[in-house]
Parts: structure tokens; C-alpha cells; sequence
């Protein structure tokens, strides 16, 4: 039996009746049905699982026209192929995170394979060209028999990392020999050209066609790696599913009387006019405009970015500068040549602010005229610097920023009269958008409305004076109502404005039974005060922890955690895209928790919360609790890792009390350098975690250290680690400061680095955080003399 035939027949062993079906009769369009059904069921993003099989669907489907022109065998290659990906897919759909592993895993076998119809079309006649193209899809359904026993040996819903780690294991062995499979491909049918040229005469237009095809074939998959590996370096945080979501959720054929506005038009047509401000009140639908702009001026690849009050990594002027650049070597730059210019004058793993802010108008002088477009400017901390670099840009460009009316940004925009558009959003302006909408809304309701009620919310949400939020924090309100009477009378009562609104929320809130009121108050805590935006997991992890415990109690996790949590925090807070995040509906919902929390009651109930009055600031219970999650006993028990992926291999693990790990890691310093007046409490639990007796901090620095991709760093991490290298790390301007304090102690590590030699780490500078320093140094080198 030839390998073909062999390698099917094992797939199909085991199989039920069912899957017998579904592997004799099967199409792309089934597979991706299959997967959008699934991305519903789960509440993920069916788009998104769609996209990452894009790849490995559209390779197999070249493969078969490849092997259509050769052989004219093509559907009995293909039906087998669609046939073992839906069944391992439909087996595998219930093991969730593993699920979307495999998904990844599918991505990449489709992104290192070539596209083989135009080789096989060019030479149809090369036998070992179709050799090698048998072997790599050979490999792949080998790796669908694999994968299909690895989640069929799993009991219900839980697969073992013991299955799973061999497994991972043999993938990486997969894709390397794909890859090599690529490079035979490519060999033969360079040899392939060669011969027809011989064959037709070297002088050939044809052959010269055809050897500039299979060039610009392997250039075409070269820049691509390059691309990845520029990614990588700029660290830019894309806005993908930000953009997305907004398109998804705006209505369609609203937001159209932008179209028909003089100020529009004329920041189009007029190469004097570069800039084009919109501001509007909160809450007035921005984002659904900005989505349109974009639309409108769709062909010319406009970049775009989202500032995010609530996601910190989306705060900073450089974010939005590593996110155009990265855009516009995308869509306009030859990588390789990108590629090479880093190399050249950076030696940095991941690019520095510096760097990027030297790189951004390099590109843009290589670019062609396009437009740059940012939205919620309003919440981005350092507007002196975005004004900066808005100078710097050329006029040839065009500029759409929209935002909240803001003093700072209207004085920023007053140095550019000549080349400023502006145009405020008033209320008559989205009326017919706002009436579409509710329309829209009450329209799916008419099952439970009557034409009374319906025309009743109607005349009263249109009373909302342009804010498009508020009309949908009424709605949930109205929702929430068990009867018409109910309906009609809180209507009657409904709130006037954003701030009134929260506030009757809130009040809402804190007449709950007290769990339900402890809970919305911790959630609505670290909402406001992480780093980044969390995932149910994560926060699951963040309510868990007890300051006054060394062990992780599964029983405080919250049951059906993402409902719930939902459900008591009033319509404040979403969880979205696909990894499940939560956000604050809005930016204003920000900007009030944050009031509303920094009251000295409120703060006295979230420390009790953790059994921690004796904390005085919000600064100090967030690191708290991530310091001490950190050292937590089974985070001890962990083995260290010592690579990138055994860090990645650990933060897998799907375990409730790992999810919180990678936040923890990556952030407990950040939280502890906001902290102005460190209490005893915290220097205690500092001083726990940094003891020489327990590896915690050892094992947490080398999750941090080898958290990034492709980390070139292994040859100079320590085996071993205390706080003093850990302090002079992320605090090389301090470090020296508190080296004054303990010149009789030496200072190193367990490889004979010091303080110093960590503090002028070259490609460390970008990581520089004020603050821990001195903590640590004190609690690692004196710490009975600072607590004394």
C-alpha cells in the first residue's frame, strides 16, 4: 500500500459513523461553517477563527489544482484532506484554549507552505516536482492522524499537558520539515526551469516568464518572514479587533451625513487642508464615525489606531508610532529592505521609543501619500508629545483625528490654522442616526412590546440630546424590567446625562445582597487600575487571591464567572473580543470608577476586601495582591524555566490558578513603582518575596525574562537571580543610589554580574522603571535596619 492510501487509512481508523460522513463529504465552505458554529456557541469571534485557517484552506486548495494539472488526480487527494480536517476539528471543538492552540497550530502549517499551482503549471511535466509536492501534504494529513489521537485519547473537556507537551513537541519537528519540504519544492522547480529552458532555448520570452514567476514567488515568501520578524522588533500593538468591533456594531447606512459636509470635502479635495479634527461630547457615537471615515477612504490603505484610556498599552504616543509604522511597511515598503536598515543600526531585540521615533520619518519619507488616522486623542496622557510629532509629519499626508473637546487639544491644533478642518459633532447632526438606531432595537423587541410601549421608549429615548451611549444604557435598562408597567414607570424616572446615569447604576449596585456588591466593587477595582485589560480568567485570578494565605483556594473562584460578572456590574463593563478582556463601555465609565473609587470609604471597603485596612492607596493593593500571588507555594513548586518556550509551554497551562501568571509576572513591578508611601504590609510582602530561602522571584524572572518571542537574551539571563540585579534592572537610575548604601556588600549575582553591569544593560535601557529600585535593594541588603 503506498503512503498516501496507508496514511489515510489510519486516519479513518476509529472513526463513528459520523465522522465516516463527515470525512467522505466534505468542502472549505463546510469547515468554516463548522467554525463560525462553534464561535458562536463559545461567544468568540467566528471572523477571527476564520482567518486564522485562511492560510492552511487556501494552500490545500492550491495543492489540489497543482496536482489537477500534473495528474488529474487532484479529488482524490483533496475530499480526503477537507474530510480529516473537519473531523479532527469537530473532535477537538470542546476543549477550548487547546482548541484554539490547534487552531494556531493550523495557521502556521499554512502560512510556511507554498502556493504550488503556478510551480505546477509552469511544469507540469517534472516528475520530481511532484514528488515533492505529494511529500509536504503527506506531512500534513500525518499531523491530522496525530492530533486526531491526541484529543481522542482525552477524557471529556480536559486534555492532559502530559499528551500535550509530546505532542507540541513533534508539531515544531512538523513544521521545520515542511519548511525544508518548501525548499525542495522551490529547488525542483528552479531545476524544472532550467530544463525548460533548455528545452524552448535559453532566449525564450517563456522561460524567461517563468523563471521571473518562481522569483518572485520565493521574494514574495521571504518578505513575508521579514515582515514577522519587523513585527516583532517594533512590538506594535495592532487594533485589529478595536476596528472590527466598531464596524461590526455600527449600523449600516449610518453615520452618512458626514458625507454630505462642506468640511469633509474640502479636507479631501484641498492639499492645503491636512488636518481634519472631529470632537464631539462623550458618548456622541465618535467611533462609529471614525469607522465610516475609514470606509470612506478605504482604497488608499488609511492607517489607523484607537488611544484606550483603559488599556494602558494603548495610552502612549510611541504605541500609536510602532502602530503606523508597522502599518505603512505593510502596506507600501519592501520589508527586506526595512529589514536590513534595522539590522544595521539597532541592536535592540525589541525596538526602543527612541528608535522608533528615529524610524517613523524615515518611512514615511519612503512612502507614498496616505492618511493617518487616530481616534480617542482625549485619552492620551502626553499630548504635548503627539502634537510633537505631528510637526514632524509631511503635508503631502492627510491627518484625521477625532476626540473629546479638550482645551489641550484645541491650543495643541491652534499652531495649525492654515491647515486645520475642524468640526464639532452637535446634536441635530446624529438624529437621524440615533432614531435609526432605536428604531432598529425596538424592532427586534416587538415580540415583548407592545405598539403603545414601543412608541412610548421611543418619544423618550430620543430625548438623549446626540448621546448615543446613553441611549444604550437605557435600553439595558429597560430590559432589565419584568413587565410593561415596569416599563412605563421607569420611564417616567430614567436618568438625564452620563454622570447621573452611572451614579443610579452604582446605587443599584450597592443595594445588591453583599457578595454581589464585594464583587462588582473588586471588579470595578481592578478594571481601573490594571495595567492592561484583563481576561475573565485573569480577574478570576485577581478576586481569588488572599493576602493573608500562601496557597491559591479554587473555592473563591467565581462560578459561571463571565455571567455574573456581567450581570452585577450594571452595563458598566463589557468582556470583549476574543480572548475575553473586560473593558469599561467607555472611557467616561473610566473616568468615574475612578472618582467614585478614590473615595477614603470605598478604598477602605476594597482593602477589607482583601483583609488589608492597614493599605492606603489603590497603588498599594494592586501590588500587593500581585506580589503575593507571585508567592504563592505552587508557584514555588514550579520548575524554572529556562526559554522562551517552556515559559510559553507554562503560561498554557489551563489550570485556574495559572491564568493570572503572565499578568503578575510581567506587571507586579509596575505596580509597585506607583506606589508613593510604601506601608509595612507591602514591605513585608516584598521582603517574603524576594527571601533567597524560596525560589518565587527566580522563577518569575526568568517568565519575565523569556516572555517575549524569540528571545536572543539566554546567554546572558543568571541561573539564579535575587532582588538586587532584579532592582537594578528595571531601575538603571537609581540603582547606584541605593549601591552608596551597601558598599560593604558585593552586590552580584550567582554569575558574578553586579548591580552596575544589570543597570547599563544595553538593550535593557527601554525598560527602565523609577520607583522599586531602593525597595528592593533596602529588603534584599538592609532590610531589619530599614524596618527598624
Amino acid at each position: 500500500m503506498d503512503p498516501w492510501r496507508l496514511a489515510l487509512e489510519q486516519f479513518k481508523f476509529g472513526l463513528t459513523e459520523e465522522e465516516k460522513e463527515l470525512f467522505e463529504n466534505s468542502k472549505p465552505e463546510d469547515i468554516h461553517r463548522d467554525v463560525a458554529d462553534r464561535a458562536k456557541r463559545k461567544s468568540s469571534g467566528p471572523q477571527e477563527f476564520s482567518r486564522r485557517l485562511h492560510p492552511l484552506l487556501a494552500a490545500i486548495e492550491h495543492y489540489g489544482k497543482a496536482l489537477d494539472v500534473i495528474s488529474n488526480s487532484s479529488p482524490l487527494i483533496l475530499c480526503p484532506l477537507w474530510g480529516s480536517l473537519r473531523v479532527l476539528l469537530r473532535v477537538a471543538q470542546e476543549y477550548d484554549k487547546y482548541y484554539s492552540k490547534l487552531l494556531e497550530m493550523l495557521e502556521r502549517i499554512g502560512c510556511v507552505l507554498p502556493r504550488y499551482s503556478t510551480y505546477s503549471r509552469l511544469f507540469s511535466k517534472h516528475r520530481p516536482l511532484r514528488q515533492a509536492l505529494s511529500s509536504a501534504y503527506l506531512q500534513i494529513l500525518t499531523f491530522l492522524t496525530r492530533a486526531k489521537e491526541i484529543f481522542s485519547k482525552s477524557s471529556f473537556r480536559v486534555l492532559s499537558m502530559a499528551l500535550w507537551k509530546p505532542f507540541d513537541e513533534e508539531f515544531e519537528t512538523l513544521v521545520e520539515r515542511l519548511r525544508q519540504s518548501g525548499k525542495e519544492v522551490e529547488d525542483e522547480a528552479r531545476l524544472a526551469g532550467m530544463i525548460e529552458m533548455v528545452k524552448e532555448g535559453v532566449l525564450a520570452a517563456e522561460g524567461r516568464r517563468k523563471s521571473d514567476e518562481v522569483k518572485s514567488i520565493i521574494e514574495t515568501r521571504e518578505q513575508v518572514t521579514n515582515l514577522a520578524d519587523i513585527q516583532r522588533w517594533l512590538n506594535a500593538r495592532q487594533c485589529e479587533d478595536e476596528i472590527a468591533g466598531v464596524m461590526e456594531n455600527r449600523l449600516p447606512d449610518s453615520c452618512e451625513w458626514i458625507l454630505d459636509r462642506e468640511e469633509l470635502s474640502r479636507w479631501i479635495g484641498d492639499d492645503q487642508a491636512q488636518i481634519f479634527w472631529i470632537y464631539g461630547p462623550p458618548g456622541c457615537g465618535k467611533s462609529y464615525l471614525y469607522s465610516k471615515l475609514l470606509d470612506l477612504v478605504s482604497e488608499h490603505n488609511p492607517l489607523y489606531f484607537f488611544f484606550c484610556g483603559a488599556d494602558k498599552e494603548r495610552t502612549a504616543v510611541s504605541s500609536l508610532v510602532r502602530s503606523w509604522s508597522l502599518q505603512l511597511i505593510q502596506h507600501f515598503l519592501d520589508p527586506t529592505v526595512v529589514l536590513d536598515a534595522i539590522r544595521n543600526t539597532s541592536r535592540s531585540r525589541k525596538a526602543t521609543c527612541k528608535e522608533v521615533f528615529d524610524l517613523f520619518p524615515l518611512l514615511l519619507e519612503r512612502s507614498p501619500s496616505c492618511y493617518l488616522t487616530v481616534d480617542a486623542l482625549d485619552e492620551c496622557p502626553d499630548k504635548e508629545q503627539f502634537f510633537r510629532l505631528l510637526s514632524t509629519i509631511p503635508t503631502r499626508f492627510k491627518i484625521l483625528v477625532l476626540s473629546r473637546e479638550d482645551a489641550d487639544i484645541r491650543n495643541g491644533f491652534s499652531q495649525y490654522s492654515r491647515e486645520l478642518v475642524h468640526l464639532s459633532i452637535e446634536p441635530g447632526m446624529t438624529e437621524a442616526d440615533i432614531d435609526y438606531y432605536i428604531a432598529n432595537r425596538l424592532k427586534s423587541r416587538d415580540a415583548l412590546y407592545g405598539t403603545q410601549v414601543s412608541e412610548k421608549i421611543r418619544q423618550k429615548l430620543t430625548q438623549c440630546d446626540g448621546m448615543f451611549l446613553w441611549v444604550r444604557l437605557m435600553f439595558e435598562h429597560i430590559q432589565s424590567q419584568t413587565s410593561e408597567f415596569e416599563i412605563l414607570q421607569c420611564l417616567d424616572e430614567l436618568p438625564t446625562g452620563l454622570d447621573n446615569t452611572y451614579k443610579r447604576i452604582l446605587d443599584r449596585i450597592n443595594g445588591l445582597p453583599p457578595p454581589q456588591q464585594r464583587l462588582a466593587h473588586k471588579v470595578f477595582f481592578w478594571v481601573t487600575i490594571v495595567r492592561r485589560p484583563v481576561s475573565v480568567a485573569e480577574m478570576c485570578g485577581l478576586l481569588a487571591t488572599q493576602l493573608t494565605s500562601n496557597e491559591f483556594d479554587e473555592s473563591r473562584l467565581v462560578l459561571d464567572a463571565e455571567n455574573l460578572i456581567m450581570s452585577v456590574c450594571g452595563s458598566l463593563v463589557r468582556a470583549r473580543y476574543r480572548e475575553r478582556k473586560i473593558y469599561p463601555v467607555h472611557f467616561t465609565v473610566t473616568e468615574y470608577l475612578k472618582d467614585y473609587l478614590g473615595e477614603s470609604k470605598m478604598l477602605q471597603k476594597l482593602t477589607s476586601y482583601y483583609d488589608a485596612r492597614e493599605l492606603k492607596s489603590s497603588e498599594s493593593l494592586a501590588a500587593a495582591v500581585c506580589i503575593r500571588y507571585l508567592s504563592l507555594s505552587f508557584i514555588g513548586a514550579l520548575q524554572k524555566p529556562t526559554n522562551g518556550r517552556e515559559v510559553a509551554e507554562l503560561l498554557s497551562n489551563q489550570e485556574p490558578r495559572f491564568a493570572l501568571l503572565e499578568y503578575a509576572a510581567l506587571n507586579w513591578f509596575e505596580h509597585l513603582r506607583d506606589v508613593e508611601s510604601p506601608e509595612p504590609l507591602l514591605f513585608d510582602l516584598v521582603r517574603e518575596f524576594s527571601n533567597h530561602a524560596h525560589p518565587n522571584l527566580d522563577i518569575c524572572w526568568h517568565i519575565y525574562w523569556f516572555s517575549g518571542s524569540d528571545s536572543d537574551e539566554s546567554t546572558i539571563c543568571p541561573p539564579n537571580s535575587s532582588g538586587l540585579p532584579a532592582a537594578a534592572y528595571f531601575d538603571p537610575q537609581s540603582v547606584t543610589q541605593g549601591l552608596r548604601r551597601a558598599l560593604n556588600r558585593s552586590g552580584v549575582d550567582y554569575s558574578g554580574r553586579s548591580a552596575l553591569w544589570w543597570s547599563t544593560s544595553c538593550f535593557k535601557l527601554a525598560r527602565a522603571f523609577v520607583g522599586i529600585t531602593l525597595l528592593c535593594l533596602v529588603l534584599t541588603l538592609a532590610p531589619n535596619k530599614f524596618l527598624s
